[in-house]
């Protein structure tokens, strides 16, 4: 199985699929009317209790996002359950459950994207970035839940922090995947990997006008100031 992916695939919005986003735009609203399936759902998954009205924020604000489609969709499939995960394929009888990368018994999704050294070690990259930025270091659960409060209205910073946000789960879950199924290791070369592709996408949010060169500039800035986990 190929973990290989490219970025720009996000930004190539074919015709073909402009009517799964308008049928997917309106499964999500429906869904979102009701939200009486949604508290106990994500406080089973998360085990963490947060009210209906905190779920539908943190929903809300990763969909009306300026990410690319996809990025939304698997935020959405991460924040719900919607990856299989061991703890899914183990109560489906498929495998232990067990974390391939550190063997904890049950990869849950607060293990996978919180707890496991490979989270820990992007969250804090990501996190040494955002207090060069801000001043201000996030732990895993705030990136997670999407606990950044914003100073004033400054929609840049949001823009930058949804990004980095996205980027550190998909990468999470495609390191995982990396050393699960191509047996390749290696936490420093993928670490380098995600620099590259954040330089990308914030190139990219520049270029179209969605982030000011300044703000692009002090992201570059933030990026080259914060070395490697070793």
């Amino acid at each position: 199985m190929k973990t290989n992916f490219a970025p720009w695939v996000d930004w190539r919005l074919q015709d073909g699929t402009r009517l799964l986003q308008v049928t997917t735009n309106i499964l999500y609203h429906h869904a979102m009317a009701s939200l009486s399936w949604l508290s106990p759902k994500a406080t089973k998954l998360w085990n963490v209790y947060k009210s209906d009205a905190r779920w539908w924020k943190i929903l809300q604000r990763g969909w009306h996002s300026h990410l690319p489609f996809r990025a939304k969709v698997f935020i959405w499939r991460v924040m719900i359950g919607g990856l299989p995960l061991g703890s899914a394929l183990k109560r489906r009888g498929l495998g232990s459950g067990t974390c391939f990368f550190c063997t904890v018994p049950l990869e849950d999704s607060t293990h996978r994207f919180i707890k496991c050294p490979i989270a820990c070690t992007i969250w804090k990259y990501l996190s040494d970035i955002w207090q060069v930025l801000t001043r201000c270091c996030l732990r895993p659960q705030q990136w997670v839940f999407s606990q950044y409060v914003q100073n004033g209205s400054n929609d840049e910073m949001e823009i930058l922090f949804q990004f980095l946000r996205y980027w550190g789960l998909q990468h999470n879950w495609n390191m995982r995947n990396a050393f699960m199924f191509d047996n390749r290791h290696g936490v420093k070369a993928y670490i380098k990997k995600l620099k590259g592709i954040l330089m990308w996408n914030f190139w990219m949010l520049e270029h179209v006008g969605i982030i000011s060169s300044n703000a692009y500039s002090g992201f570059l800035i933030a990026l080259q100031n914060v070395p490697l986990p070793t």
